[in-house]
């Protein structure tokens, strides 16, 4: 039969199964696969007709039509480093606020306090693309106004 699919699970050939089953299954990108027209396996991301069922799920596979130039990039770089730059300010804002509250003053001269400010800095900077990339919108602020995504090529769902 031509509609005839196979997955292999566990090392065990199991089916057949139409190609609406297999969908139906919600099967993994990288899930093999024995196609009617194939000799061997293939992933499942990389056969035609499960293209449009992926992109359904937001997997693409990185083509020279969805891949971000340098430029783009480096305004989304750009649009970040801002939005950092504007966080560090209001939370240096809020320190000033509260040293003019209180008698306890930050020495900028101490040694071991420009370091401590310095690793809050990188803490600030890797919470800040942590937390955006593991949200929908798939990368940081920057990201999501220049339209870029993060494609993931061994994705399961």
């Amino acid at each position: 039969m031509i509609n005839e699919y196979y997955l292999l699970k566990q090392g065990e050939k199991e089916g057949p199964y139409t190609h609406i089953e297999i969908m139906d299954m919600e099967i993994e990108a990288y899930q093999l696969i024995l196609s009617p027209l194939a000799d061997d396996w293939q992933s499942a991301i990389d056969m035609p007709e499960f293209e449009e069922y992926f992109k359904s799920l937001g997997i693409f596979l990185p083509d020279k039509r969805n891949v971000a130039n340098f430029g783009w990039r480096l305004l989304a770089y750009i649009i970040d480093y801002v939005i950092l730059i504007l966080l560090a300010a209001i939370i240096g804002g809020l320190v000033g606020v509260l040293e003019s509250l209180t008698s306890i003053y930050i020495n900028s001269d101490n040694e071991n306090e420009i370091w401590v400010t310095r690793l809050i800095g990188v803490i600030m900077f890797m919470l800040y693309h942590s937390a955006f990339e593991s949200t929908k919108i798939q990368g940081s602020i920057g990201k999501a106004l220049c339209k870029l995504r993060q494609l993931y090529t061994n994705v399961t769902h």
